[in-house]
C-alpha cells in the first residue's frame, strides 16, 4: 500500500526511514529512488511524489511536515491536515486512516 502520486501546496516534507526498503517516486516523470533505514529525503513544497513499500517487511518511516508559511490556520491538528489533503486529491478520509490505522 502507498499514497498516490500527491503534492503539499503549502508543505515541505522530511522523511526519515526506520525500517524496511521501498520506493520514492518524484517529479511528474516520477523518477523512482530506492530507501533503506537511515536514509532522509526532503520533499520540496508542491513538488508530487509518493512512497511505497518494497519487500516482506513494512515500511516505516518519520514524516516531518514543515509549513514554509506558518501553520494553516484552517488545518491544526494533523487529521486535519489529513482531511484536507484527501478532499484535494479525492480519497476517501476514512479509508486512508483505516489504513494507516491497521
Amino acid at each position: 500500500e502507498s499514497p498516490l502520486l500527491h503534492a503539499h501546496r503549502d508543505t515541505e516534507q522530511i522523511f526519515y526511514v526506520l525500517q524496511g526498503a521501498g520506493t520514492l517516486y518524484i517529479g511528474k516523470e516520477q523518477k523512482s529512488f530506492a530507501v533503506k533505514p537511515g536514509d532522509v529525503v526532503r520533499i520540496p513544497p508542491q513538488t508530487l511524489h509518493r512512497i511505497q513499500c518494497e519487500g516482506a517487511h513494512t515500511l516505516r518511516y518519520l514524516s516531518i511536515d514543515c509549513f514554509v508559511g506558518g501553520r494553516p490556520k484552517a488545518e491544526p491538528t494533523w487529521d486535519s491536515h489529513v482531511r484536507v489533503v484527501c478532499e484535494r486529491n479525492g480519497w476517501d478520509f476514512d479509508q486512508v486512516k483505516k489504513q494507516n490505522n491497521p
